[in-house]
């Protein structure tokens, strides 16, 4: 999702609205071991990034923010684009050569440790998916979304307040 893409990114910028977040927890599986830590190790507060994991919690832009998995927020639709370019210009005045090997050192251990954990995340990742309790709770979500169950109705939100 959204979320996934944007940990891998150096500078993240949303709109006002939507939601931020890992909610594997509140589909009934597991948030993936590098997927959690990527989102813990984003965030300003590690005790309040770990709890939205842990609840499987949609963030609002602002709580998002708030923990520092989010770093400007923009207006409108039609303010992102403007706003990602700002924060884009910036990080091009500085020396592509520093900024890269920067970045390299910064995210280097993570990398190659993920790489090395590929396929156990994959074995793992398919045996969790075929747990008879797993296949239950997705096949759970996936009646849930065909049913339309939610369009127009008042649902549970998972989201904890921060």
């Amino acid at each position: 999702g959204g979320c996934a893409v944007s940990l891998c990114c150096d500078y993240r910028a949303q709109t006002t609205h939507g939601t931020f977040g890992l909610n594997e927890v509140a589909l009934g599986i597991p948030v993936p071991k590098f997927w959690a830590r990527l989102f813990v190790e984003s965030a300003t507060s590690r005790a309040d990034a770990t709890l939205a994991l842990l609840r499987g919690a949609l963030l609002s832009p602002a709580e998002a923010k708030g923990i520092g998995l989010i770093h400007e927020l923009a207006a409108s639709d039609a303010a992102l684009l403007p706003t990602a370019e700002r924060a884009l210009a910036t990080l091009l005045k500085l020396p592509d050569d520093a900024r890269a090997a920067t970045k390299a050192n910064v995210v280097r251990a993570f990398s190659e440790e993920w790489e090395a954990y590929i396929a156990e995340e994959a074995r793992g990742g398919w045996a969790m998916l075929n747990e008879p309790a797993i296949e239950t709770a997705m096949g759970n979500v996936i009646e849930r979304l065909s049913s339309g169950k939610g369009k127009g109705e008042k649902k549970p939100n998972p989201r904890a307040k921060m």
